[in-house]
């Protein structure tokens, strides 16, 4: 009977030691199939405590099968997004490190599929608040073995705001980087320039317009006929079907009107341009054109009524 209780007290001390053993610091795990989350070994989170920075507690936790290799790997975010390592169960693959050129902050992980087939990519979302407005972007990773690789990233860095986003912009079951350019013109153009995630294939663009008509509306006056004209000269590429509805004769598209306007200024702000009319008797109009922010000698545009709307008939160089 004393070795039945003995035993039986010998158990119950056992018990609640190995229960003292595991203590699981980790506040937050997502399980990215969205089943129940499974308990951490002691070695992973002997690998988490490894690498934890100084100062910054783990936020976030992303668990799949990111290499298919029957194992599953961990996404560990520390901090607001500070650091973000790959882990497996018994090794630290490596840092999450994204090839965006310019100040921003990350703001959330994902595991993603971008396309028909069953691979999973890490989706690194990121954003800028700064004085040239707001910008966001993403990078995107995949797990080659033990090997962290970049397939691809997109973020506005030559100015600092915009907006990259990654969808299926054209609905074929495959996700496209995504460049949405707001024109600051006067017709607010929208230029959305889409290419296969992992930037592949042609990149194809499609135009929108954003102002209340969701359409081309032909200026009334011809100051706003020869600014629109000039603006368009920016994406003349895409736009070049409108211009030629500015002018009489097609050969004036060709006008080499970036040598007399700043048209990189239309990434920041708008033209900064002076249009002044001279005293032109009917039914011609000419006026004078120039670039405040230029040394350029001025432009003359003359503007002619056809069919109640006012088409450009002759740019030149002014003559002193």
């Amino acid at each position: 009977m004393i070795k039945i209780i003995l035993s039986f007290t010998l158990l119950i001390t056992l018990c609640s030691c190995t229960k003292a053993n595991v203590n699981v610091n980790v506040s937050v795990i997502e399980e990215a199939t969205k089943t129940a989350p499974p308990q951490q070994t002691q070695t992973l989170e002997t690998i988490i405590e490894s690498i934890q920075p100084d100062g910054l507690k783990v936020t976030k936790i992303v668990e799949d099968n990111l290499n298919n290799d029957g194992n599953k790997q961990s996404i560990v975010v520390f901090g607001d997004f500070a650091r973000i390592f790959v882990v497996s169960e018994s090794q630290v693959i490596g840092e999450l490190k994204d090839s965006i050129g310019v100040a921003h902050d990350n703001i959330d992980v994902r595991i993603q599929k971008l396309d028909q087939t069953d691979k999973k990519f890490i989706v690194l979302y990121s954003e800028q608040n700064g004085m040239d407005g707001y910008g966001e972007g993403f990078s995107i990773f995949q797990l080659n073995g033990d090997q962290i690789e970049e397939v691809n990233y997109n973020f506005p860095e030559t100015t600092g705001s915009g907006t990259r986003k990654l969808e299926d912009y054209d609905n074929d079951g495959i996700y496209d980087s995504v460049t949405y350019v707001d024109v600051n013109d006067t017709q607010s153009h929208q230029l959305i320039f889409y290419q296969r995630y992992d930037a592949l294939g042609e990149e194809k663009v499609d135009l929108q317009y954003t102002n209340e008509e969701k359409k081309f509306i032909y200026p009334a006056e011809p100051e706003k006929v020869i600014k629109n004209f000039i603006e368009d000269f920016h994406y003349k590429e895409w736009l070049e079907e409108e211009l030629k509805q500015f002018v009489d004769n097609e050969g004036l598209i060709h006008f080499n009107t970036e040598d007399y306007i700043n048209l990189s200024s239309m990434d920041y702000g708008g033209l900064d341009i002076r249009i002044h009319e001279l005293s032109v008797p009917e039914p011609n109009k000419i006026f004078l054109v120039k670039d405040e922010s230029m040394d350029s000698s001025e432009l003359t545009f003359t503007l002619r009524k056809i069919s109640n709307q006012w088409i450009i008939s002759k740019i030149e160089k002014k003559t002193s």
